[in-house]
């Protein structure tokens, strides 16, 4: 699932319904996306999750119900990001 590109883009609570990705999740350059809510409840992802370039998010408050991820994690130029905060269930990274 790819949530990219979308300058004026400010929330992701239109997705709160979604469990569970097949393959890879990437979200990158939203430049007003400043918090992951919405994604709540996901608790697996398949592959990566990359996120990335989103110069307002501050935090990974939304991600709390993933455990697991089958690929990488990737964070990176998200320049207000201060706490890892929402990322603390994850518990396997890379396992297949």
């Amino acid at each position: 699932m790819n949530v990219n590109h979308n300058v004026v883009l400010t929330s992701l609570t239109g997705l709160m319904g979604l469990t569970f990705i097949g393959g890879s999740l990437s979200i990158s350059l939203n430049t007003a996306l400043a918090s992951l809510t919405g994604l709540e409840g996901l608790t697996y992802i398949g592959n990566d999750i990359s996120i990335e370039n989103n110069i307002a998010l501050v935090n990974l408050t939304g991600l709390e119900g993933i455990t697991s991820v089958e690929g990488n994690l990737s964070l990176i130029n998200n320049y207000a990001l201060t706490s890892l905060s929402g990322a603390e269930g994850i518990t396997s990274i890379g396992v297949t």
